[in-house]
């Protein structure tokens, strides 16, 4: 009988451009099992483990509560922020929508500059 082992989580810390960044975001595109963040100029590469997956399957919960509590929100999932003119970009393992639900409905894509709480001015 074969022995799956389970593959601790990996995680590289690099300084690298902006430009690196989205280069590596682009040959990656479509990989959830590489995640990537980033903080001006500090680049984090992250490959989840089991346990990782096995803990992030807890935010179906929040998800469960809304449904429940018949709350409007929209669930990105894993979805690639980021904000050049920051130089941030992180991917969640699930993102929620919740006083902004309305304003992200139906777009295909974001543009965070415009998505604000609606207490902002």
């Amino acid at each position: 009988m074969a022995t799956v082992l389970n593959r601790p989580e990996r995680q590289v810390n690099l300084t690298v451009s902006w430009e690196t960044y989205e280069r590596l975001l682009a040959e990656h595109e479509g990989n959830g099992s590489v995640r990537f963040t980033y903080n001006q100029g500090q680049l984090k590469i992250l490959v989840p483990s089991v346990e990782h997956e096995t803990l992030t399957s807890n935010i179906e919960t929040v998800e469960l509560f809304a449904d429940e509590m018949e709350l409007d929100f929209i669930r990105t999932r894993s979805t690639t922020f980021r904000r050049e003119d920051l130089e941030k970009g992180f991917e969640p393992d699930s993102s929620f929508y919740f006083q902004n639900a309305e304003r992200v409905r139906g777009n295909k894509r974001l543009n965070l500059k415009k998505i604000r709480h609606r207490n902002s001015s």
